[in-house]
């Protein structure tokens, strides 16, 4: 593996500035997060320089105290706008476990972000480089650090790609760019972490109940349903009313109204590529 690393980090070096991937020069607090979001087969990218990207940041951001690490990849160009989102729940002491499924959870930002977001990127692409010592980052909140976070910024702008390191997120270029895709991405605590599953995996089955509306059992369960479900929902119109997660954001369950008058409980886990599929099903009548 050491190896493999060294061979990566001369081909990189020799390769021309736009192909670099400044992810080898992440601290080992960041290095631990990142191995999420620098492989392909996850949806992932080492070199943030791609086809039809122009402008791109990624920022690792971890709380010192514990509770919600992320990965933030923003990507734009002429046919892209684009955020990637990971997620992770833990403490930097005792290590960090990916919240909910393998790959990221991608949306559309606001058309406005990339004037937002050009500016910064440039700000921190110009600044002195710093030689990034593995493993040397701080191990204990600073006295000044009012936010609790420390980031790992990694952009890509006007053809090169750069990096920037930070003990805390404050008011400079480098956190004021932070602060803002943290800010577009969310999930920031438990609290909102927890509100965003609920959302998500509500979302679903309401998706879920129209396509059974609209196509029948098999298309939905087709789409919905896990290969190991034996109970399956029922064929009549559901009205989905609330959701709740687990822990780890890899189970959860639904609950509504039937068109029959009863109620409904559904559970949900997620496959290995992120998808909530439905694990199990059960109605009951009404009180």
């Amino acid at each position: 593996m050491r190896g493999l690393i060294l061979a990566l980090a001369f081909m990189c070096a020799s390769a021309p500035a736009f192909a670099q991937n400044v992810s080898l020069s992440a601290p080992e607090w960041a290095t631990r997060l990142l191995g999420s979001d620098i492989l392909p087969t996850n949806g992932g990218r080492a070199v943030l320089a791609t086809d039809g990207v122009d402008l791109s940041v990624r920022v690792t951001i971890s709380p010192y105290q514990g509770g919600v690490a992320r990965v933030i990849r923003y990507d734009s160009g002429p046919q892209k706008n684009e955020l990637a989102l990971r997620r992770f729940t833990g403490h930097p002491t005792t290590g960090w476990l990916m919240w909910g499924g393998d790959m990221p959870i991608v949306t559309a930002p606001p058309e406005t972000t990339r004037a937002e977001i050009e500016p910064l990127a440039r700000a921190v692409a110009n600044m002195p480089a710093v030689v990034l010592r593995r493993g040397g980052a701080q191990q204990t909140q600073p006295s000044i650090c009012p936010n609790g976070e420390r980031i790992f910024l990694e952009v890509f702008v006007d053809g090169r790609a750069s990096s920037a390191l930070r003990d805390c997120m404050d008011e400079a270029e480098a956190g004021q760019l932070a602060r803002k895709l943290s800010d577009l991405a969310g999930s920031r605590d438990e609290d909102e972490l927890i509100a965003a599953g609920r959302a998500e995996l509500l979302a679903v089955d309401r998706a879920f109940s129209a396509r059974l509306a609209a196509n029948g059992q098999v298309a939905a369960l087709t789409a919905y349903g896990a290969q190991s479900l034996r109970l399956r929902p029922s064929a009549s119109a559901r009205t989905p009313q609330s959701a709740r997660v687990s822990a780890r954001g890899d189970m959860g369950w639904t609950s509504g109204r039937l068109a029959t008058g009863q109620s409904y409980v559904t559970v949900w886990a997620r496959d290995y590529e992120g998808a909530w599929k439905i694990a199990a099903d059960g109605s009951r009548t009404a009180n």
